[in-house]
């Protein structure tokens, strides 16, 4: 599938794509609300694009994936979904203004769709359901595969990336992870199963990944350590200095995307070079 170009640029703001009962041939878009899904993924597992027709630089969006977002945005009762993918295009003037949106599409989704392979090959659902595309209560997943996911999701590389990181950190509020056969379960619950009746060793290594715990548990440790809270970047926007350690030790799909990354994580709009930022940052 390839964008409706003319309905993309008479759509204001952050653009989003249209949940369709029936749907059309072309992508088409709506200004991204508080009912929009963000999914944040991993480029390089395959789902990386533009929504351009290949003549345009462009390689469309699979229609499968499409189909399986649109559902899923409909069993969060979302009306559109936003992801790089169909919503960013090569243009280099549309593009530069779809990346600066991204803080405002992360903070007001009312979910953020984690979408990492290995995640994704984890069997959330022990009814043997083979239909799949559901959201699986806490309570039916056993305790063994909620701290599989767990585990899974500290060292997968969706939370080793400096984009998907300033995602989570923007869409924390209510994170989902997408699992076999496109169940989801809410990352909020199985924290606090698992921290409640699960292994301790686990849980606590989310001291050291604050930027995956929720928005609500984010303003507590905002009050009981409030330098430890700036320094994880639990502001709307970080300090220049702290924002260069939190992604010192994270890598990018493309080199050119890590000042774009780095800015926007400071909460300024995105710069291209490091002169520019810090001379923003300076005052200059």
């Amino acid at each position: 599938m390839f964008w409706d170009e003319v309905n993309y640029k008479q759509t204001s703001g952050a653009r989003a794509v249209e949940v369709h009962p029936n749907q059309p041939d072309k992508l088409t878009y709506r200004s991204a609300t508080s009912a929009t899904m963000a999914i944040s993924h991993v480029w390089s597992h395959g789902q990386g694009g533009r929504p351009e027709p290949l003549e345009e630089n462009g390689t469309g969006f699979n229609r499968c994936l499409h189909e399986r977002y649109s559902q899923l945005a409909s069993t969060f009762a979302c009306e559109t979904y936003w992801m790089d993918t169909p919503c960013i295009p090569h243009d280099r003037n549309l593009r530069r203004e779809a990346i600066g949106h991204i803080n405002e599409i992360f903070a007001m989704a009312k979910v953020t769709l984690v979408c990492d392979r290995d995640i994704m090959s984890i069997d959330i659902d022990p009814s043997g359901d083979t239909q799949g595309g559901k959201e699986i209560a806490i309570d039916d997943i056993p305790m063994a595969i909620q701290e599989t996911v767990l585990t899974t999701l500290l060292v997968c590389d969706w939370n080793l990336r400096a984009l998907t990181f300033l995602e989570a950190m923007r869409g924390s509020r209510n994170i989902c992870l997408l699992c076999k056969k496109d169940n989801v379960v809410l990352l909020r619950d199985v924290i606090n199963n698992v921290h409640h009746n699960g292994c301790i060793d686990i849980s606590t290594l989310f001291v050291n990944a604050l930027h995956l715990l929720p928005a609500t548990d984010i303003k507590w440790w905002s009050k009981v350590a409030p330098a430890a809270a700036k320094a994880a970047g639990f502001l709307e926007s970080v300090d220049l200095v702290n924002a260069t350690y939190l992604l010192s030790h994270r890598y990018t799909s493309k080199p050119r995307d890590e000042i774009v990354i780095w800015s926007l994580l400071c909460g300024k709009k995105p710069y291209d070079n490091a002169i520019d930022l810090w001379s923003a940052h300076l005052g200059g």
